[in-house]
């Protein structure tokens, strides 16, 4: 259900983009996650991220920058990609907002 998704659905497309990029797990300095803020999916989503990334997931930059722009429906990974594009150009990791431990 997309309200829900399970944890298999978002591990597929990251091992997808991973091996379509020609990259290992441990190539990946930096994650921006889909970040909804609803606990199903940050649950769902950080599962996935550990699935995907094993023990390099506790040492890699994850942050997601929908915090600051809101979800934006069909322009969201647009803004998303210009984020990121901008974080790498500045070399920073965008922040997640209102994001206390």
């Amino acid at each position: 259900h997309i309200a829900a998704p399970s944890v298999e659905g978002p591990a597929s497309a990251m091992r997808a983009c991973l091996a379509d990029a020609g990259l290992n797990a441990e190539d990946v300095d930096y994650l921006n996650a889909h970040g909804t803020g609803t606990k199903s999916n940050d649950q769902t989503e950080t599962a996935a991220i550990k699935r995907v990334f094993g023990n390099h997931a506790y040492s890699m930059s994850i942050s997601s920058t929908k915090s600051t722009h809101a979800h934006c429906l069909g322009a969201a990974s647009a803004l998303e990609m210009i984020a990121c594009v901008m974080a790498i150009q500045e070399d920073v990791v965008p922040p997640t907002a209102n994001y206390r431990e």
